[in-house]
């Protein structure tokens, strides 16, 4: 069977990715930081409720542990506008068409082939399939504009050209 697939690179499908890639080839790392962010948090929040401090240093104390709070809870769509500002212009639109040895990518007049092997991942959201390809790269491929088969025996398709099982994330 033959797949193709057309996806806009937003903010939402650059999200997905962020997340997708935090969940599992970052996994460790991230969990590391989360720690990290959440103890800065707490002692923000400590340095708050000392009622030594001058209103200045509060008033300081209070934004950072409200900047810390968004960069908790927004991170996946702060990497996604990051990666979304440092791509080329025209790189929004990809289209890919899926063969048995290898899957091509055109972006913005280019052309790329790629082999099933480079993919260290497979994830599945609701709305999409992720390629992992690494710690800051990954390709994103929105299931409502899959063609060539339903997203069932593309994700079998991808299986066994991988060798690797996909990973369900939950929204």
């Amino acid at each position: 069977m033959h797949y193709t697939c057309h996806t806009i690179y937003d903010q939402a499908a650059l999200t997905a990715m962020a997340r997708a890639l935090r969940k599992t080839v970052l996994k460790k790392s991230s969990r590391r930081w989360w720690i990290v962010g959440w103890l800065v948090t707490a002692l923000g929040v400590f340095a708050l409720l000392n009622p030594q401090e001058s209103l200045p240093l509060r008033v300081a104390n209070l934004a950072a542990v409200v900047l810390m709070l968004m960069l908790q809870f927004r991170r996946d769509s702060l990497r996604a506008w990051l990666a979304k500002k440092r791509a080329l212009p025209g790189t929004e639109l990809c289209s890919t068409s899926f063969y048995p040895d290898y899957y091509e990518c055109k972006i913005a007049g280019a052309s790329t082939r790629w082999g099933y092997d480079k993919i260290l991942r497979l994830v599945d959201t609701k709305e999409y399939i992720i390629f992992a390809m690494g710690k800051n790269h990954g390709q994103v491929y929105q299931k409502s504009q899959l063609k060539g088969g339903s997203v069932d025996s593309f994700c079998s398709f991808l299986e066994q050209k991988t060798g690797k099982s996909m990973e369900h994330l939950d929204a």
